[in-house]
């Protein structure tokens, strides 16, 4: 209550301006900014780089209002560094030079970009025409950034600092957009080092960039696409050093907006393990971290056959990437044909990590039906680890299994799964002194590409440091079935189905 009355003997403007620098940047409110760059120009001065240094574009409206303040005081282009475009569906947007296009175009120094297409995932596409009006406006400064020299090209190219690149858009009258010569700017810019882009369909197009444009591009994730063995040869053959690359094949968006797809798309490592490693071979000597999501039984036959099929296994075919040290399986069903190539024989060196998403990660099924493991053993329930002539590096450290949903009403029996869990953790201990992890994604209504605002899944842990997680057991008693029983549920508790520690 005394400092709210203190008035103070001193006038704000007086200070010297570092200091006052450093009172502004200790604001976090953008109308508090706001407010007090109106007071005079001298702190107009001060708080406008804050203000425009991230900005949040949802509607036509705000884009254009924001364009002419870009024209009138160029200097707050030049503050631009972060720029979310989560363009609102239902309401009028603008794309060329008076609204996104115009943004593009100023903001200079923009390192980080996010766009989200007005009606991404909302299942009311676009026509043909307005969407396509949309997208050449869009695309227009990423062709401009990466073009030859020469021309009517502006000057100064616009997105030349960009590092970080996030795209999550449907197509015409479609989910899906496809990747062009033109669109594949977006994998050229100069200094883009960080890419995620969503529900698009990487065909063979790519294949036309002369192999001598490179991509500093670290960080690579390609989200609900389609993608055929050459567009990911195309993809792979751009980036000089990539360490990180997230691969995730159309998996929620195919039941939510079916298509007939082509043969020749996505279950690269089902299809075709060796093609596939071939492509992912020349990132051998920088990739770190690799992720994989898959399907085995695609939900809707786009009919045709594949041309060039051979599912022969590719064993050990990562004992050649040095650097790798995390590795993850995302797959509904089964994709052992990527297991072997992680464990079968000889493991990456250095990996630390190993991890795995399904619905059943602790399962009986094993390798090769060709090939059956002793039922008793543990480690045949382990994905990569049931891959036959399984072989551990020394360096791992961590092997985490995660259920795409909590496993609260999958099992009716007694306490078999908390069994296996343990038995698993003692030889992973035994053998390595290996840390197990079993997390759950809690289910909401939502699914990927999540988009501006949706939350995402909360990842509930269930076992690790060799005991079964309080947090889970209090999920357990507050969403389990257990507290909305109805005649003839099965009143199983936490203990019924994962065990006491003390079993």
């Amino acid at each position: 209550m005394a400092a709210s009355s203190t008035t103070f003997q001193f006038a704000l403007l007086e200070l010297p301006t570092e200091l006052l620098v450093s009172i502004i940047e200790q604001i976090d409110s953008i109308d508090t900014l706001r407010r007090l760059a109106i007071c005079s120009r001298q702190l107009q001065g001060l708080t406008e780089p804050l203000i425009y240094h991230r900005l949040l574009l949802r509607n036509g409206r705000k884009t254009e209002h924001i364009v002419r303040s870009l024209r009138a005081r160029p200097d707050r282009a030049i503050a631009i560094r972060n720029l979310v475009i989560a363009c609102e569906t239902g309401v009028p947007q603008s794309f060329g030079p008076s609204g996104i296009a115009g943004v593009l175009n100023r903001a200079m120094r923009l390192e980080t970009l996010y766009f989200e297409s007005p009606e991404c995932n909302s299942a009311n596409f676009e026509p043909h025409a307005p969407w396509t009006y949309m997208f050449d406006r869009i695309i227009r400064p990423f062709q401009d950034a990466t073009a030859s020299p020469g021309g009517s090209l502006p000057a100064p190219r616009p997105l030349q600092c960009l590092k970080e690149l996030t795209i999550h858009m449907n197509g015409a009258s479609s989910p899906y957009w496809t990747i062009d010569q033109r669109s594949a700017s977006i994998f050229l810019l100069p200094a883009l080092e960080t890419l995620k882009i969503s529900c698009v369909i990487i065909e063979d197009s790519l294949s036309g960039i002369n192999r001598a444009h490179t991509s500093p591009l670290k960080h690579l994730e390609l989200e609900e696409v389609y993608i055929t063995l050459q567009g990911l040869e195309s993809v792979l053959q751009l980036p000089t050093a990539l360490e990180t690359l997230i691969l995730l094949e159309n998996m929620h968006n195919a039941n939510q907006f079916p298509i007939r797809p082509s043969p020749t798309w996505n279950r690269l490592f089902q299809n075709n393990p060796g093609p596939t490693m071939k492509c992912i071979d020349q990132q051998r000597a920088s990739l770190k971290s690799f992720t994989y999501g898959t399907t085995d039984n695609p939900p809707f036959d786009g009919g045709g056959r594949l041309a060039l099929k051979d599912p022969t296994p590719v064993d050990g075919a990562f004992a050649d990437f040095p650097l790798l040290e995390e590795v993850c399986l995302n797959v509904w069903g089964e994709c052992i044909s990527f297991e072997r190539a992680v464990l079968s024989s000889s493991p990456p060196p250095n990996l630390k990590k190993l991890a795995y998403v399904g619905s059943r990660p602790f399962s009986s099924k094993t390798a090769s039906a060709a090939e059956p493991q002793e039922a008793s053993s543990p480690m045949s329930q382990v994905p990569f680890l049931r891959a036959p002539a399984s072989s551990l590096p020394l360096g791992l450290r961590t092997i985490c299994m995660s259920y795409s949903r909590p496993p609260l009403s999958s099992f009716h029996s007694t306490s078999l799964l908390g069994r296996t869990i343990k038995a698993v953790d003692a030889e992973l201990r035994r053998i390595g002194d290996i840390d197990l992890e079993v997390t759950a994604f809690e289910y909401n209504r939502y699914f990927p590409p999540f988009l501006y605002g949706e939350p995402t899944p909360k990842e509930i842990g269930i076992f690790s440091d060799s005991r079964f997680q309080e947090d889970f057991q209090t999920y357990w008693n507050e969403d389990g079935d257990s507290a909305t029983e109805s005649e003839g549920d099965l009143d199983l508790s936490y203990n019924d189905v994962f065990g006491s520690d003390s079993d």
